[in-house]
């Protein structure tokens, strides 16, 4: 069968998704170029009979696709399935696959298959999430509860104010992480849906970051420097935009040493605005550089931060600049810090 049924010439040619000829035996008669470039294969290796199902499909998967083709052969189509394929590299590719027979001709069938890759990526990560969220929450409300019972006991002992003192700062950080933990799953929550609280109004800048490097340096007692222009207005959520700056300040906290200082500023040419948050601190390396923004990616900080963050304040503050129309950019050094980059359209 050197060419594609006419009913499926359409979808063969478009390349929107992967489409193989077979005779039911091993042989693959003809294939589309989304079905090559999926698996790795070249139109030469089709000609020359280096594809073959048994070439592409793990052993472990022979007694479903038995099944499937006697599905096949009984009803002329079959309900998609999950399964996969072999890459010519070697490494496997989830896909979903159906078929059906052609009409008229029982002895060949068309063979769909879509790259679910990605989708089981985020399915990974969603899972990986859901349990990394499960231990979060758990460690930190099983501390808060051993702190309150000591607390209890330290006060009904008449214990010094030093004691007393160390054991409610601890209490106060466990509720930190937890205020951490969940602003984000609710703002990821926001995100998978319209924000009806996203209305966008001018902005002034200088006066929106100057409100937000005073109120962290207070509740952080961190010294926290702020230069820029005045006067500078964006189209965009004031509140949103506070998130972000609280998110990134925060984040220049949380992962610099403690005597060192965090540097805000806030330029402008006639086009855009640019607020930079400078970090002295531990650095990103740069192969995690292209990754920070990506949901549910956390660095494995091999010291006493790895246990910080959900993998989804960087992937929300993203989010929310690209509303505003603009970008978040990061360089990084290990070692020497970090900047952000928050550029948006200037209003006036």
């Amino acid at each position: 069968m050197e060419n594609t049924p006419f009913k499926y010439q359409a979808l063969f040619d478009s390349n929107m998704i992967g489409v193989a000829a077979t005779d039911f035996n091993d042989t693959i008669l003809n294939a589309n170029t989304a079905f090559l470039q999926m698996i790795g294969y070249t139109a030469e290796d089709l000609t020359n009979g280096t594809l073959r199902w048994s070439t592409i499909s793990p052993e472990q998967y022979n007694e479903a696709d038995e099944k499937k083709l006697t599905e096949l052969l009984a009803h002329k189509s079959i309900i998609p399935f999950e399964k996969e394929y072999i890459h010519k590299k070697g490494y496997v590719i989830p896909v979903l696959v159906g078929a059906e027979a052609l009409e008229g001709d029982a002895r060949f069938g068309v063979c769909f298959a879509l790259d679910i890759s990605t989708l089981k990526e985020n399915e990974k990560r969603k899972e990986a999430f859901a349990a990394m969220v499960s231990h979060e929450l758990r460690t930190p409300l099983s501390i808060i509860k051993l702190s309150t019972d000591i607390l209890t006991t330290l006060i009904e002992r008449g214990t010094n104010t030093e004691e007393l003192i160390a054991t409610t700062e601890e209490i106060n950080l466990q509720i930190d992480k937890l205020n951490v933990l969940i602003t984000d799953v609710l703002n990821m929550s926001i995100y998978h849906s319209d924000d009806p609280a996203f209305s966008m109004s001018g902005v002034d800048v200088y006066e929106t970051t100057m409100r937000v490097v005073q109120e962290l340096s207070i509740v952080h007692n961190r010294e926290i420097t702020f230069e820029g222009e005045e006067h500078v207005f964006i189209q965009g959520n004031v509140d949103r935009l506070s998130q972000v700056l609280i998110n990134l300040i925060a984040n220049a906290i949380r992962y610099s040493p403690v005597a060192s200082n965090i540097n805000v500023s806030l330029r402008a040419d006639t086009n855009s605005i640019f607020l930079s948050i400078q970090d002295f601190g531990i650095g990103i390396a740069s192969e995690n550089l292209e990754k920070i923004f990506v949901r549910f990616y956390r660095i494995n900080h091999k010291d006493k931060h790895k246990d910080i963050g959900t993998g989804i304040g960087l992937y929300i503050c993203n989010e929310i600049i690209k509303r505003h129309r603009g970008t978040l950019t990061v360089s990084s050094e290990i070692g020497k810090g970090s900047t952000f980059t928050i550029e948006i359209p200037r209003l006036f």
